[in-house]
């Protein structure tokens, strides 16, 4: 077995913990996609940590987004930001433009984005996969990812990727 990383972590340590003062999000509007399970979810415990002022959750099932917020106030009762929930399948482009068109109506500014969301597809070959299934995984993780970096970015905002800054 080849180790790349010759020290692996199985929790929160001082660097990376997020209510950490120096990592602390207050002030900020977080929203993250596929935000209900898994590495997303993950990511709002993260943000609520660090005192984002509001996190914005985007999955595909309300009974999901609901069920995250629950248990994010159960796990982090010290979190007093907003949460606000979306249903939306970002391979879906209509409603992808109708979150960022609600956001710009309330005047709500994204300030971090965490693009989680993707479609796993298949485990088929390519030449085995149907052609609806590979498309589908090609709306959702190129062109509904891509989709919302771009809106992000069109905030009217400058956005910093890795220390880069785009406009």
């Amino acid at each position: 077995m080849i180790t790349f990383t010759p020290t692996q972590h199985k929790a929160v340590y001082p660097a990376i913990n997020a209510s950490q003062p120096e990592l602390s999000q207050a002030g900020r509007t977080i929203l993250i996609t596929g935000a209900s399970y898994g590495i997303g979810f993950a990511a709002v415990q993260g943000f609520a940590s660090a005192s984002a002022a509001r996190i914005i959750l985007l999955a595909r099932q309300r009974d999901s987004l609901a069920s995250a917020c629950e248990r994010l106030r159960a796990q982090n009762p010290s979190f007093q930001g907003e949460l606000m929930t979306y249903v939306c399948d970002i391979g879906d482009a209509i409603r992808v433009a109708q979150v960022w068109d609600d956001l710009n109506q309330k005047s709500i500014a994204v300030d971090v984005l965490v693009v989680n969301a993707c479609d796993p597809g298949t485990e088929a070959t390519l030449d085995a996969i149907p052609l609806q299934l590979a498309w589908r995984a090609f709306e959702v993780n190129v062109r509904g990812n891509l989709d919302m970096v771009q809106r992000f970015v069109q905030q009217g905002k400058t956005a910093d990727f890795g220390g880069r800054t785009v406009s």
